[in-house]
């Protein structure tokens, strides 16, 4: 069963010298919970109502999260504890939220076959279409800015599109119709969107693309990570906080890493970790990301455990060791450092 979690935390955001370009390989620097710097305070759970919750996303005070027994999205206000749930017919589904500020946009299965992306304002309860279209088939929303991507699957095969409303009126660029696309991201600044993008057939090796915003509404596309024709390469799970980006990524013998990229590609990194780490996110420069346990801990088992690394620092705290799975993550670092 799944449920909703979240940690509230204190981080010091230390200006270090940057990490040289060429450097590739990091092993992190293990602190416990008082390792200064950090405050871990103690977990809450959100809701533990009976059935599943997932797929939460959080910005700022904003969490927003699937309840999976009605298919409607909840959301929870840190600030005041204020809860909500963004309305929709009977017998439609929504699903994969993203929030930015006060806004969460997700995919709507309808009943009538329409699968659209919507917006939903939670400071004015407004809820709106993005780029309406008859019969709309996009999924995988992620907001940043005004900024929304989305997969398209009436672009190509499964291609990528972003609108735009930083222009005055909604703009919709299709980023790619080629390939096998899945799980953008968009930078908070709404400037960069990474995504996977896999070759043909099916089952081929997967690289990483990314499209960063040019004048007058343009957008420059390029391939940041190939596919390798090896079983071992395939990168997956990217995300994008305007300075860095993060991915899981096969390390040539089977296990998966942690890799993280500058957006402007000067800096490539890769944690040097035991085991598989997997489901990266970032905000401000700090990493959460899920790893099998080394041995340390109560859980010595095959449960994921969260773990956070400061890039600037190159210092790791585990943040859960617990004997269950907690998986596809999402951070958000505040001006304040909460």
């Amino acid at each position: 069963m799944s449920h909703i979690v979240s940690w509230k935390l204190a981080l010091v955001l230390t200006a270090c010298a940057a990490v040289p370009a060429l450097a590739t390989d990091i092993t992190p620097t293990r602190c416990p919970a008082s390792c200064p710097g950090l405050v871990l305070l103690s977990p809450r759970a959100l809701n533990e109502s009976p059935g599943d919750q997932f797929l939460a996303s959080v910005s700022g005070d904003l969490v927003a999260y699937v309840e999976n027994a009605s298919q409607h999205i909840h959301y929870y206000s840190f600030f005041n504890g204020a809860t909500g749930q963004i309305s929709k017919a009977q017998f439609d589904s929504d699903y994969w939220p993203d929030v930015f500020g006060s806004k969460i946009v997700f995919q709507r299965w309808e009943y009538a076959g329409r699968f659209p992306i919507l917006v939903h304002d939670t400071s004015t309860g407004t809820t709106t279409e993005v780029d309406p279209q008859p019969s709309p088939r996009r999924f995988n929303p992620s907001i940043g800015g005004q900024t929304v991507a989305y997969i398209d699957a009436d672009q190509g095969l499964w291609g990528v599109a972003v609108t735009d409303y930083s222009l005055g009126q909604p703009v919709t660029t299709v980023l790619s119709n080629t390939g096998l696309n899945s799980h953008p991201s968009v930078s908070s600044n709404g400037n960069d969107v990474v995504w996977k993008q896999c070759a043909l057939p099916s089952g081929s090796p997967c690289g990483l693309m990314q499209a960063t915003r040019g004048a007058l509404g343009s957008w420059n596309v390029s391939q940041i990570v190939s596919p390798v024709t090896s079983i071992f390469r395939s990168e997956t799970w990217p995300h994008v906080d305007g300075q860095w980006i993060v991915y899981s990524g096969d390390d040539n013998t089977g296990e998966q890493d942690i890799y993280i990229r500058s957006v402007d590609g000067t800096t490539q990194l890769r944690l040097v970790m035991p085991g598989n780490q997997h489901w990266p996110t970032v905000s401000s420069g700090v990493v959460l990301f899920s790893s099998v346990p080394d041995g340390s801990g109560a859980n010595t088992g095959n449960e994921y455990d969260l773990y956070l690394f400061q890039i600037s620092t190159s210092r790791m705290w585990r943040v859960t060791d617990t004997p269950w799975n907690e998986t596809i993550n999402d951070i958000s670092v505040q001006a304040d450092g909460s």
